[in-house]
């Protein structure tokens, strides 16, 4: 009986130890040892970044440090002339990254047309085209040519105190024609003529 009573004794001493030992073991936190792992320079727009990780369980974090370096642009080049329609740009590169950025410098130059050249002639009734080039880009500008007649006097009516009297005008190149009139005169009495004369019993009238 007392056999059986440490064998039951020692079977509780072991079971207790086990647990002792389960129950220390979930507890138990990693006293972590980080290193550093990678690290990032700071670069010409951001700030660099170190990351570290436990040499025991593989916990890693990030931390940034330092500031962004700004660009180390070098001078400004010309990257193209000025033209006709856009001015001069020049171009600088960040030494560090490679980027670069541009400007323009003054302003476009503008067209320097030549004379105009009459390429179709205007009729009486179509209208006609000339044309102008720049020396420089060798745009090309068009006017239209307005068409028209080109009228003389053909023949004129005089006029008389009752009767209007009239021009006419004739197209040279297509013989069109239109008339201007002229106003009648009206009648104007002369300065002395006597139109009636005088009775004993009536004045005359003179007019004028």
């Amino acid at each position: 009986m007392r056999k059986a009573y440490i064998l039951i004794a020692a079977i509780c001493l072991c079971v207790t130890s086990v647990l002792g030992v389960s129950c220390a073991g979930g507890e138990k936190e990693c006293v972590h040892e980080y290193e550093m792992t990678q690290e990032t320079p700071p670069t010409c727009t951001e700030q660099g970044s170190k990351r570290y990780e436990c040499k025991k369980c593989g916990e890693t974090y990030s931390e940034a440090y330092g500031e962004a370096l700004g660009h180390n642009f070098g001078a400004w080049e010309e990257e193209s002339a000025a033209t006709c329609t856009e001015a001069k740009k020049e171009q600088r590169t960040c030494a560090r990254c490679g980027i670069s950025e541009t400007q323009e410098v003054g302003e476009a130059l503008g067209h320097d047309f030549g004379e105009w050249v009459e390429t179709k002639p205007a009729t009486c009734t179509e209208n006609g085209l000339k044309v102008r080039e720049c020396v420089r880009c060798k745009e090309k500008e068009e006017q239209s040519i307005s068409a028209s007649h080109d009228y003389e006097l053909k023949t004129e009516t005089d006029s008389t105190c009752t009767e209007a009297g009239k021009r006419v005008y004739e197209c040279t190149e297509c013989h069109d024609t239109y008339e201007e009139g002229i106003p009648a005169f009206g009648h104007t009495a002369s300065g002395s003529g006597t139109v009636t004369e005088p009775t004993c019993i009536e004045k005359g009238y003179t007019a004028g």
